[in-house]
Order: C-alpha cells, then structure tokens, then sequence
C-alpha cells in the first residue's frame, strides 16, 4: 500500500472511531443525567448556641448546582453550616439541585425541631436537714420546650434515694447521717442534653 493510501485509510478510521465514542457518550463525555435521589443528610433536633453541620446529596452528571434556602438566608455548595441564636418553633432547610446541562432541578425539604437549654438550674430549699423532719427543695431550669427532673440523694457515695419530677421531699435516713448530697438533673425533653446541680447539706438534730 502506498503511502497516500494508507494515510487516507487512517483519516477514515480515526472519523469512524470519533463518531462512534460521540454517539455512545464516551470519549466526548459521557450522557447527562439527574438530579435523582436528593436528600439532606444532618440531624433533627438542633439546639441554640450550639453549631450544626448538614449535606445536601443527589445523582447528578456532570456535576449540578447546590442552593440552600433557610428562612431568608440562601447560599451556595454541598454544605450548610449554621448556629441558631434565639428560639424559634422549627427551622426549615431547602436544598435545591440543579443540572445546568440538563436544565432539570429538584428540591427538597427537611424541618428541624428547636431546642433551647438546659441552663440556669437551681435548687431551691433550706440549708439544712434536720433529723426527723421534711425538707422539700425546688429544682428549677431555663428549658425549651420543656424539662424533665430527676434526683439523687447520696451520703459518702452511696445512693440513698431518688425521684422524679421538679419537687422533692427529704427526711434524712437515719439518726447516724450527718449530711447528705442532694443532687438535681434536669434534661430537655427533645435533645435528651442535660445539665446537673448538687447541695451538700447537713443534718441537724431536732
């Protein structure tokens, strides 16, 4: 074969070879698709003053564009970090993708539940127990929604007694107990975070 023959013959196949990878999206790229399957990844109880990190996902080719939407803040990528300052009912996230090949989007929405505290507990109640007699303290917390109680009375370590609710009634355990420890957690209802408080009190005689 002459050389002009065989250089024809080359030009031939290459343009066969390049029509072919366009047809079935190889070479040239491959086809579009999506956005399919779009989800938020993150949790669902967020808590004020505290940080929180989320993620938008889809099936999308080639890669799409990621918009989040929460109340009137909008921004841009795979990811949404945010930290609530005040309490609201719920918080609301959108994520919308977007396929600039395709022109197709889809969006998707995910409701946070707020939750505030637990802060500022106190216990409320005499300084003293006294042998014999009924002490009632007081438990008190900044929670939103709500809080749950629960008490511990101890004395060098080892539990005496406990109890449910915000109120409490203490007699102390035997005329031998010369103080006991009362201690106080309160837990959010919702994201189950909990903080503690403790008295140490002294038992006096009647």
């Amino acid at each position: 074969m002459d050389p002009l023959s065989a250089c024809l013959l080359l030009l031939t196949c290459l343009a066969d070879l390049s029509a072919s990878e366009t047809e079935w999206g190889g070479a040239v790229g491959g086809s579009s698709y999506g956005p399919s399957s779009v989800q938020i990844v993150g949790v669902n109880v967020v808590t004020v003053g505290i940080p929180y990190g989320f993620q938008c996902i889809a099936d999308c080719y080639p890669d799409c564009k990621y918009t989040w939407t929460r109340g009137n803040v909008t921004s841009q990528g795979h990811e949404l970090s945010f930290q609530l300052l005040h309490v609201i009912p719920t918080q609301t996230l959108s994520c919308t993708v977007f396929n600039s090949e395709t022109g197709d989007s889809s969006t998707v929405q995910k409701t946070l539940q707020v939750t505030a505290g637990p802060s500022n507990i106190q216990i409320s109640g005499p300084t003293y127990l006294t042998h014999g007699a009924e002490s009632i303290f007081i438990c008190s917390a900044i929670c939103y929604p709500t809080c749950s109680f629960s008490w511990t009375v101890s004395w060098e370590g080892q539990t005496l007694s406990k109890a449910q609710g915000s109120n409490i009634s203490v007699t102390p355990y035997t005329g031998t107990v010369l103080e006991e420890n009362l201690i106080c957690e309160a837990m959010d209802t919702v994201s189950h975070l909990y903080i503690s408080s403790s008295l140490s009190l002294p038992v006096a005689s009647m």
